[in-house]
């Protein structure tokens, strides 16, 4: 089986999850037997096994006869598509369309990976976001016409849901939570059954021995530095109230990533006089992970990768229960701690208890510790293995 993974970004350790994970199963799978490509939009600037990126300043037809010829010359029979943005959508389109005429008899399987289900909070979010970041013009416009201009968004999302599954020949949930979402957002049409797979997404990185004793007081923020998506203003407000005790002065809050909200975050801790707050642009996670003892996500994810990550260095991960697969990962009190959705207040509290009593939490390190060990990339790579079977008989 020839498959080819898409995504906008290089797979690689150092851009975000997704990324991470991509490449993760392309190197487990072509150990299985399978021959494995991918491509990406950007530029790896280095020679990477088996990869492709389509050239810059390439037009939509251009790409599409690029992506074409790889799939002919490389008799790839399985497409998987890592995104579902709105750029993501036209190349599925055209790809699905030209798709009988790549190579006569033979098959494409255009496998479609959802990440976030995109409720109305997360589409209101959106919206708001981009009205704050719009040229004045166009934010007065938005602003005029914001209730349009958020169901026009919404009407959006349920469209792109609809073509995005109905062109696949298979749509992976990265939790069997989110298929009821799923089913939600796409309403009116049936989707069947045998559709839909779930496969979670797996461990980035080997799993080690790891001794809390060589723990600091480090508290880790990974991921892209977006607010739109990954609600990184939220990371500065929380860690203001927990900073305001002094007795947690010898703390750090240690952001690693980088995006285009970067610069609005140093300027908000810098407003907010914070000064042990570090911003460690994008770098490759593990040794921080190895370090830290407590992990923060405040954004509504998919997966939630740092989650996992995270519990395999023994770092205590945090989070909203914002979205419906972080209960697969976090067990609240056992493997972690889970917030209610949106209440600062309470995150702020409840980080600042983990904070002061974390020498007294060594059960849930070692029982987050032993519980990622199911998401391990060679049980994952397995259960991907059985489903490609599965699907190509």
């Amino acid at each position: 089986m020839n498959i080819l993974f898409i995504s906008l970004h290089v797979p690689n350790g150092i851009n975000g999850g997704a990324e991470r994970v991509i490449s993760g199963l392309a190197g487990g799978l072509r150990q299985k037997g399978f021959t494995v490509y991918t491509l990406s939009f950007d530029d790896p600037a280095v020679d990477m096994h088996q990869h492709f990126y389509v050239p810059q300043g390439s037009t939509q037809k251009d790409t599409i006869v690029y992506i074409s010829g790889i799939m002919e010359k490389y008799a790839i029979d399985t497409v998987i598509l890592n995104e579902t943005g709105y750029r993501m959508l036209a190349l599925f389109r055209a790809l699905r369309k030209c798709d009988s005429r790549l190579i006569t008899g033979a098959s494409r399987l255009l496998i479609e990976r959802h990440h976030i289900i995109a409720d109305f909070s997360y589409v209101l979010r959106w919206c708001v976001y981009s009205l704050k970041n719009s040229p004045w013009t166009t934010r007065l416009l938005k602003m005029v016409f914001f209730v349009p201009f958020v169901l026009l968004a919404l009407l959006r999302s349920y469209l792109v849901y609809y073509l995005f599954v109905s062109m696949s020949d298979t749509c992976i949930v990265l939790s069997s939570a989110f298929i009821p979402d799923l089913r939600k957002k796409c309403f009116f049409m049936k989707i069947d059954d045998a559709k839909l797979a779930v496969v979670n997404n797996p461990l980035s990185f080997p799993i080690e021995e790891i001794h809390t004793d060589s723990k600091e007081n480090i508290v880790l923020f990974v991921g892209r530095l977006d607010d739109s998506g990954k609600n990184i203003f939220e990371v500065v407000h929380i860690w203001k109230r927990v900073t305001c005790d002094k007795k947690f002065s010898t703390w750090r809050l240690i952001i690693i990533g980088d995006g285009p909200d970067k610069q609005r975050m140093e300027k908000l801790a810098e407003k907010k006089k914070l000064t042990n707050i570090i911003f460690m642009g994008k770098q490759n996670p593990v040794e921080w992970y190895k370090k830290a003892k407590i992990l923060m996500l405040t954004s509504r994810e998919g997966w939630g990768l740092v989650l996992t990550e995270a519990m395999q260095f023994k770092a205590i991960p945090i989070a909203y229960s914002s979205y419906s697969s972080v209960v697969d990962i976090i067990k609240d009190g056992q493997t972690g701690y889970l917030v209610k959705k949106n209440d600062r207040k309470l995150y702020a509290e409840k980080l600042s208890w983990i904070m002061e009593n974390w020498n007294d939490l060594s059960n849930v390190c070692e029982n987050g510790y032993q519980y990622v060990q199911k998401f391990s990339l060679d049980k994952i790579v397995d259960e991907w293995e059985n489903m490609l079977l599965r699907i190509n008989k």
